[in-house]
């Protein structure tokens, strides 16, 4: 059993701790994460270029490049939203969308890919240069963080924080919701900015604040205003 299988029976293995229920001590939680890192996702590649340059099953390696994207870029991704405090149960439609799309993007390019390595093995020139850019591939993983990063980043959680004034019903009911930047804008909903139509007070002498907080995002809908 090569080290790539075995690291897959652990991952498999945690998943099934913790869809039990059980929770990693940190240290050994630390260890397997750091399994599907670049370096994870560059010899699981490596593996499966092996397989295509000396079966020629085509079929099998575009199903495990395209495996390998996917978990390898969401891992990525959630890896870059946990970096600025965020938890990737919170990402937004519009963070859904731009990982979705960069995955996709990535798909395009397997299969020219794979058809390079089936004239290398039909001219029988070996697969040392595609398992050198593996790591091309591989690289992806740390640009996924950078741009998952980048873009949670300006979209920070803010906190509805009652202001000293006399507070209507609208911003009693909105008082301590966490919710992303984007999720307030896009439900219209600020403090002040009179004639406010979402408040029952109407924006006037409103005193709340929407503040930046490391609070977790509350789900659901906001209530029903004004």
């Amino acid at each position: 059993m090569d080290k790539i299988e075995i690291a897959s029976q652990i991952f498999q293995a945690v998943k099934l701790l913790e869809y039990k229920g059980y929770k990693l001590p940190d240290d050994l939680t630390r260890d397997i994460d750091n399994l599907k890192t670049v370096t994870y996702y560059l010899q699981a590649l490596q593996k499966a270029i092996r397989k295509l340059y000396q079966t020629g099953n085509l079929g099998d390696y575009i199903d495990e490049h395209a495996r390998l994207i996917d978990e390898q870029f969401t891992r990525a991704w959630n890896e870059g939203i946990r970096s600025v405090d965020l938890d990737p149960a919170d990402m937004t439609d519009e963070e859904k969308a731009a990982l979705a799309a960069e995955i996709d993007k990535e798909d395009d390019f397997v299969l020219d890919f794979a058809d390079e390595i089936l004239q290398a093995r039909k001219a029988q020139t070996g697969a040392q240069p595609y398992l050198n850019r593996a790591q091309t591939w591989a690289n992806r993983y740390n640009d996924i963080v950078n741009k998952a990063k980048l873009m949670a980043d300006k979209d920070q959680k803010l906190e509805w924080v009652l202001g000293e004034a006399e507070h209507c019903e609208s911003c009693i009911k909105l008082s301590g919701i966490v919710k992303r930047s984007s999720q307030w804008v896009k439900a219209g909903v600020q403090p002040q900015n009179a004639p406010n139509p979402n408040l029952e007070c109407g924006g006037y002498n409103c005193k709340c604040e929407l503040k930046p907080t490391n609070k977790p995002v509350k789900r659901g809908r906001l209530p029903r205003l004004p």
